[in-house]
């Protein structure tokens, strides 16, 4: 649910006959060799959610759903009194244990990342024992001309990244980039956009992060970002496998004109067939 959208956005209609990010998200994962997708989703969502997206993909794609609850713990632990909200991103890749047993892949539902940035990492996890991995963006092509954005900002050196700062405040002044306190990013400037590639072994990684976070209180949330920067300071190697210019997403309500604008050139273009939707 996205407070700045004001509704679902996994269930705005973007594309020329009404198709969802979500479909495009599937239609170039699956060309560029994925055949299996896990939803991560609330439980009470799960009745429409079937109905309105999961139901598109009967038949074309082994679909499978897992649920973020904020009962779903370690052994040994409870939920802390008080405590209404799910524990993140981090929480919700561990909710997916049960459903991938290799390599995967891991996006944002309401963020459209082009083609080239799966084909990247459908290469990079066919291969026999891959790494963490990240698929970066250009920041001056993923801002919002309805306000300001956080982003993860990344320093990487020969393809390798070093450090990730999650920055806020991030919006065009005139010609330039600048984050909240008015320092200049530049239009260049890598940024992730959540485009993650993990190995098999990333949930029992998870799963001691996870405990390690619970036993120093729980506060806040779970990212994913935590857990990729614990992997590199336990020696984890984290590869750029390249710079992506094609990205779009709905962050406010008033984004959702770009996008469709976006998608219809696309479409135009041959980038994609006439309609994504199964027939």
């Amino acid at each position: 649910m996205g407070s700045r959208f004001g509704g679902l956005k996994q269930l705005a209609p973007v594309g020329p006959n009404g198709e969802l990010i979500i479909d495009y998200t599937i239609f170039d994962a699956a060309r560029a060799g994925f055949g299996h997708v896990v939803f991560v989703i609330r439980r009470e969502l799960e009745q429409e959610f079937r109905a309105v997206i999961g139901a598109r993909f009967d038949g074309h794609i082994n679909v499978a759903y897992a649920f973020q609850d904020l009962s779903d713990l370690p052994s040994g632990f409870e939920v802390p009194a008080g405590r209404t909200k799910p524990w993140g991103t981090g929480h919700a890749l561990r909710a997916a244990r049960h459903n991938v047993d290799g390599p995967c892949c891991v996006v944002n539902a309401d963020d459209f990342y082009g083609a080239r940035a799966y084909e990247l990492m459908g290469k990079h996890l066919a291969t026999s024992d891959p790494s963490y991995a990240l698929v970066g963006y250009s920041v001056g092509h993923t801002l919002s001309d309805a306000g300001s954005v956080s982003r993860g900002v990344c320093r990487c050196e020969d393809g390798v990244l070093q450090a990730i700062e999650e920055v806020h405040g991030i919006q065009r002044s005139g010609a330039e980039v600048r984050n909240e306190a008015g320092e200049l990013l530049g239009d260049a400037q890598i940024v992730s956009m959540n485009f993650w590639g993990f190995p098999s072994s990333v949930f029992t990684e998870l799963e001691a992060g996870f405990i390690s976070f619970l036993n120093a209180g729980g506060e806040g949330e779970y990212y994913l970002p935590t857990i990729v920067e614990n992997g590199m300071a336990a020696g984890r190697t984290v590869h750029l496998l390249g710079v992506c210019d094609t990205w779009t997403g709905v962050t406010y309500a008033s984004d959702q004109p770009a996008v469709a604008r976006l998608l219809l050139d696309l479409h135009a273009s041959g980038d994609y067939p006439p309609s994504l939707l199964p027939e």
